[in-house]
Order: C-alpha cells, then structure tokens, then sequence
C-alpha cells in the first residue's frame, strides 16, 4: 500500500514536470484564439508581454502607429473614437483592442486609457502577422476567428445606429 502511495506521488510529481506551467491557457478565453491546441496557445503565448496601467493612464492615442494588440487580463479601458461612433465604450477583462486596426492602416483609430489597474497581454503587430502568416494552419484560425469577431462589431454597429435613428 505504502508503495503504490508513494509510485503515485512519484508519478503525479513527474506529470507536472513534463507540463511545465501552463500560463498559456489564459489565451483560451479570447475568442481569437478559439480552437487553437495547447501546442499553438503555447508558441504564440511566448510572444506576449504583459503590461501594467494604473487608473487614468493612457495606454494609446488616436492618429498614432499600431506597435501592439492588447488582450485585456485584467481591469478596464475605455475607448473613444471612430468605431465607438464618436463615444466611448468600456471593455473588460477577455477582450481586446488593435485587430481592426492592424488590418485597416496600421493607425490607431481610438484612444485608450485605463479606468482601474489593468494588466493587458501585448504582442507586437508583426510577430502576430508573422505567427499568422507563417503557420498556415493556426493562422486560419485566428484569421477565421477574427473574421466572425469583426463580423459581430459590424451587427453591433448597425443595431446602434438603427435604434439612434429610428426605424427606416
């Protein structure tokens, strides 16, 4: 009995070495990444950067290059300009901000600043391009996830407008 405790601590301590930390998996709630494999959530979690805002900074401006995305971990940002409509609107924990952008002009067309401390995952825009462009098969995935995100905006969109201007 004592033997078979013992080889099952033994086997459960070897498990979690060969898993290693799996800081990855907090990519798994974006719906970019949905569908990719722990393998893929791995290779493009190693190309982020977290980085840290205090309440009232400013993590971007309108009319500025787009250096980065940022995924949201935690806090809040609030975003003003051309696709909010000219208002602003909060996003929160699980959402992200720069895709339209990176795929638009490469200008930011929003500014941002956190409205609590916030912690965003950041990944330069050319090594989410380069990751996209050079594993086809992964990149099918984020650009297909991208597309039905992209495509949700615009019905958001279109049902602001519709209900700010009545019924046609």
């Amino acid at each position: 009995m004592r033997i078979k405790k013992s080889m099952k601590s033994l086997i459960n301590l070897i498990m979690k070495w060969f898993k290693g930390k799996q800081d990855y998996l907090c990519l798994k709630r974006y719906p970019v990444f949905r569908g990719l494999s722990h393998f893929e959530l791995n290779l493009i979690y190693q190309m982020f950067h977290r980085r840290e805002f205090h309440a009232g900074d400013v993590v971007f401006e309108q009319g500025f290059p787009l250096e980065v995305v940022y995924f949201i971990e935690s806090g809040k940002l609030e975003v003003s300009g051309v696709p909010q409509l000219g208002g602003s609107r909060i996003l929160n924990e699980g959402e992200y901000i720069g895709l339209i952008d990176m795929f638009h002009e490469k200008i930011r067309s929003s500014s941002a600043k956190a409205t609590e401390e916030s912690v965003l995952l950041a990944i330069s825009r050319t090594d989410l391009q380069d990751f996209i462009n050079g594993r086809l098969t992964t990149g099918v995935k984020i650009l297909n996830n991208t597309c039905s995100e992209l495509s949700g905006f615009i019905f958001q969109i279109a049902d602001t407008l519709k209900t700010e201007n009545g019924p046609n």
